[in-house]
């Protein structure tokens, strides 16, 4: 079981209370961003060269996946 800090308590409307934990977030668009240079680096890790654009390594990186699954 993984521990986060309690930093307070929230209230629901029936008066029943919640904890609130401190859990590390990360914003929808930090996590694209870091999302973007992984198939990046992923494709240079597989292909041995930069790939054209960013736009074709996520496309690349879909692909790949994709052919996992199958």
């Amino acid at each position: 079981m993984i521990n986060y800090p309690v930093i307070g308590q929230v209230e629901r409307k029936n008066g029943d209370k919640i904890p609130l934990i401190d859990i590390p977030m990360i914003s929808d668009e930090r996590w694209q961003e870091l999302a973007k240079e992984k198939a990046v680096d992923n494709y240079i890790r597989e292909n041995g060269t930069q790939p054209e654009s960013t736009e074709d390594a996520c496309r690349w990186q879909r692909e790949w996946i994709r052919n996992m699954i199958d």
